[in-house]
């Protein structure tokens, strides 16, 4: 594995071939939650994944908050997407991620890109309903376990809520959380977003991929973001967590597969 850096993010890049792979984490997770699935895919295309958020001791933390927060990592996902320009590109946005991109859709940036991957993905992240996103009472629940006793909640929290598996190894060689600071910052941008009027905005083909049992991101998301987006269909995984890659790695890998 080769290390890179882009646009100020550590970018971790294996194997070759003309087709590329971006993998872009979400909340707590870094460019480790891709393990089980890069190194068989790897064996045909390159591979990349990205640590967005700086989880790496010595690595600084963003100085960024309120309204310039959707803007500054948008940016960041611009420029390493751009700096593969070169190759056919396919980027795969977990989470948090994918509400990043959408920020890229609603600012009318042009990216060198025919079509992506929303996994477990989300436009709008609380509703009061719980039907569409997660509920506001569990995100204030998470901010005061983080608070608490940060870091060990955040794998605490990681291990109740994103992954099916009772297993560590599931979490493969995750290791690095962000700074505190910085995941309460993404949970107040969290809070506050709703992207769900720019879904129509999108011109490329989405393939949406969403866990049945996910407990962070609700379902009716997935299904919801298949209805909006012009041009996209839909797979639900049962009994799904909202870790798909660490859950049901096999799954994805036959899906990416058939991708090229």
């Amino acid at each position: 594995m080769t290390q890179i850096v882009v646009s100020d993010r550590l970018c971790f890049e294996m194997g070759e071939g003309e087709n590329t792979f971006i993998f872009f984490h979400g909340w707590a997770g870094n460019h480790t939650v891709w393990d089980f699935l890069v190194p068989e895919l790897a064996k045909n295309n390159l591979c990349v994944t990205v640590d967005l958020f700086n989880h790496y001791e010595g690595t600084p933390c963003d100085e960024v908050h309120g309204e310039n927060f959707g803007a500054f990592y948008s940016e960041k996902i611009t420029e390493i997407i751009n700096h593969y320009s070169g190759s056919d590109v396919l980027p795969v946005f977990w989470s948090l991620s994918s509400l990043l991109f959408l920020e890229t859709v609603q600012s009318e940036k042009k990216l060198p890109i025919k079509e992506a991957v929303f996994l477990s993905a989300t436009a709008k992240f609380c509703d009061e309903k719980g039907k569409e996103g997660f509920r506001p009472v569990a995100l204030k629940k998470f901010r005061r376990e983080l608070k608490r006793k940060y870091p060990d909640s955040v794998e605490d929290l990681f291990g109740k809520y994103f992954i099916a598996s009772d297993s560590p190894s599931h979490l493969g060689e995750y290791r690095g959380y962000p700074h505190l600071q910085n995941l309460l910052d993404q949970l107040d941008y969290l809070e506050r977003t709703d992207l769900l009027h720019v879904l129509k905005n999108i011109s490329i083909p989405i393939t949406v991929i969403h866990g049945e049992n996910d407990q962070v991101i609700p379902c009716e998301m997935g299904k919801l973001l298949a209805e909006k987006i012009q041009h996209s269909s839909l797979d639900i995984i049962k009994k799904g967590s909202h870790s798909l890659m660490l859950d049901v790695p096999q799954k994805l890998l036959s899906f990416f597969n058939r991708f090229r």
